[in-house]
């Protein structure tokens, strides 16, 4: 959708008379600063590119998705098992 006259050339009535509204909910944020490798931030920057989407919100779904990972029960290790591996290390 390249063409700027796309939009003033077609008629969206129907869509319009379908639509549902839009149902979210809004989730407080609050703003972090944290410095970053200038590789890891330009490999950011590409990815967000490429999803075409922000920066922050590519930051936003992997820091996420890494904090419900890392709360799930099967990724935890007890420290009296850790503790084991560490002894067993030569």
């Amino acid at each position: 959708m390249n063409n700027p006259d796309f939009f003033d050339a077609h008629d969206f009535s129907q869509e319009i008379q379908n639509a549902q509204p839009a149902e979210w909910e809004v989730s407080p944020m609050s703003a972090f600063t944290v410095r970053l490798p200038k590789q890891v931030l330009e490999a950011l920057r590409d990815l967000a590119r490429q999803r075409g989407v922000t920066t922050g919100q590519v930051m936003r779904d992997i820091l996420t998705s890494a904090a419900e990972e890392g709360a799930k029960p099967e990724k935890m290790i007890p420290a009296s098992e850790l503790r084991a591996l560490i002894t067993r290390v030569p």
